[in-house]
């Protein structure tokens, strides 16, 4: 009796992904952890960038070739990807 339950966990056991299956998946989701991390960084330091070109903007006369390449800057940058 004891020797047909052993056998029955055994196979439970094995129909349960193991433990590097598991391990897998962790680290997949760490790097997704990561990666949403670095966009979050990378878009907060895009907002300073666009901040400071649109403090220079007001600073400028509209009429300076750097005025032009400002807005150009900020139509590129406030652009949707896809």
């Amino acid at each position: 009796m004891l020797e047909a339950r052993l056998q029955q966990l055994e196979a439970e056991v094995r129909t349960v992904p193991g433990r590097g299956a598991v391990h897998r998946i962790s680290k997949v989701d760490a790097i997704g952890q990561l990666a949403a991390g670095v966009a979050h960084d990378f878009n907060n330091i895009i907002a300073i960038v666009m901040g400071y070109s649109e403090l220079m903007m007001e600073k400028l006369g509209p009429q300076t070739d750097l005025q032009s390449y400002l807005r150009r800057f900020s139509r590129l940058v406030s652009a949707p990807q896809g």
